[in-house]
């Protein structure tokens, strides 16, 4: 009950703040709202919801610290997921204003990550996927949501434990891509089939403890699932 009632918060927080971008007041009750929904997510459970919401802590985080403005401009994001090579292709593309590749390399130069030689003869691409390198972040100063440099690292490390792989291009001012390749029998997922109410249902045989077949006088059957909401 209580996560509908922060959803609804949230959406009309969302849209009178289109309204009225420089409402500190409402950023503040939407990023408490928000930072409410990732603390439940994180007690139950849900590390999806928790990752989702971290997200959107930092962006709100960056809101409140006017390190940008929120206007009436139309951002497009676009994923496309296919297969290439026996791989699972995931791209994830934004409009936006892109990474600066001088801002990058100041900042990686600083925190002893590349030499300025070395910056002088990297591409653009090797210069992008520093974004990667742990503890790497341009932020100016750190709170306790964001600019720690842990966010991008921990999804290339999670990535890469699995055999897959994850870059990074831009073009600044234009938008960036974002391409992650996982190896396809890791989106294979084995699964129960059932169907209620002539609609089929696919539950993954991991999540399942344990299943038992009705006996002619019962009228239905009887699953028990655990962790199903992972």
């Amino acid at each position: 009950m209580e996560s509908f009632e922060n959803l609804s918060s949230i959406n009309e927080d969302l849209t009178q703040i289109e309204k009225e971008p420089s409402n500190k007041e409402l950023l503040n009750k939407l990023y408490r709202t928000v930072h409410t929904m990732k603390g439940s997510a994180s007690f139950l459970g849900y590390k999806k919801l928790q990752d989702i919401t971290h997200s959107a802590e930092n962006l709100l985080d960056e809101l409140r610290e006017s390190k940008f403005e929120i206007n009436p401009d139309i951002g497009t994001i676009s994923i496309k997921a296919y297969n290439e090579s026996g791989q699972v292709t995931i791209e994830i593309i934004d409009d936006g204003r892109g990474l600066d590749r001088e801002k990058i390399g100041k900042k990686a130069i600083e925190k002893g990550v590349i030499t300025q030689n070395k910056f002088d003869k990297m591409t653009d691409l090797q210069v992008y996927n520093l974004v990667f390198a742990p503890g790497f972040s341009t932020a100016e100063k750190i709170t306790n949501t964001s600019g720690r440099g842990v966010g991008m690292d921990v999804v290339k490390t999670n990535i890469e434990k699995i055999g897959g792989s994850v870059i990074v291009n831009s073009e600044f001012g234009i938008g960036s891509t974002f391409k992650m390749r996982i190896p396809l029998t890791l989106a294979i997922v084995p699964a129960l089939i059932i169907k209620s109410n002539k609609e089929a249902f696919a539950i993954p045989q991991l999540n399942l403890l344990d299943l038992k077949l009705r006996k002619k006088k019962e009228k239905s059957k009887i699953f028990k699932v655990v962790n199903f909401s992972s």
